[in-house]
């Protein structure tokens, strides 16, 4: 197209059409000027002045060229949604399949140090599994980090504040928390993004109280 532009057209007396086709640089750049939508009705006009057939080639070149760049961008796009779930998709099988095996592991030795017998861990009951080097080699396999105050660490798991951990609740915790040994600083974000919105639900909920009264 732009070499038939730049044989018809750049010959023309339009210094325009000269300008716009005279060569076959400056009509690549014209058609690349006509597929953006870019003062292509003044090139139509220029080119219709010669003959209107040439309205013809210029909006049959519009439809194809921005239906192939429509559908080329909605194809990328597409792509890296399928691809970004196929992605997720995989690392939450992944973790499913992880999660029975640590559960299990988890339970055993939360059973030994479960000095009451009741299913849940205080402060002190948590402190001492931290010490557990069995619990500090599976927490360190799926890159749990355990470098905090367990006073610290205790509040990040306890995300419901009920002052104790049932098995379930510290195996989700923690693997909630994989990745933390690598990366500390989302895990102390995240636990500082909990105690604000603690923060707020007790400041509404002391709000709503007051109203009520």
């Amino acid at each position: 197209g732009a070499l038939i532009c730049s044989t018809e057209l750049g010959q023309s007396e339009n210094e325009d059409l000269q300008d716009a086709f005279g060569t076959l640089f400056s009509s690549i750049y014209s058609h690349f000027k006509v597929m953006t939508l870019e003062a292509w009705p003044d090139i139509c006009s220029w080119a219709m002045a010669e003959n209107p057939l040439w309205a013809v080639y210029f909006v049959i070149y519009i439809m194809i060229t921005n239906l192939a760049l429509v559908n080329l961008v909605t194809g990328l796009i597409m792509d890296g949604v399928l691809q970004n779930a196929k992605d997720e998709d995989w690392s939450s099988e992944l973790m499913i399949v992880e999660a029975e095996p640590f559960v299990k592991i988890v339970s055993e030795i939360v059973e030994s140090r479960d000095e009451d017998s009741d299913g849940f861990l205080d402060r002190e009951e948590f402190a001492q599994l931290l010490k557990d080097k069995q619990f500090q080699d599976v927490c360190g396999i799926y890159g749990i980090s355990l470098r905090l105050d367990p006073d610290d660490l205790f509040e990040i798991l306890d995300v419901h504040n009920a002052k104790s951990l049932s098995v379930i609740e510290l195996a989700g915790s923690l693997l909630r928390l994989r990745g933390s040994r690598e990366a500390l600083h989302p895990l102390l974000v995240r636990d500082d993004l909990h105690k604000a919105s603690r923060k707020l639900a007790l400041s509404v909920d002391a709000c709503q109280m007051r109203l009520c009264n």
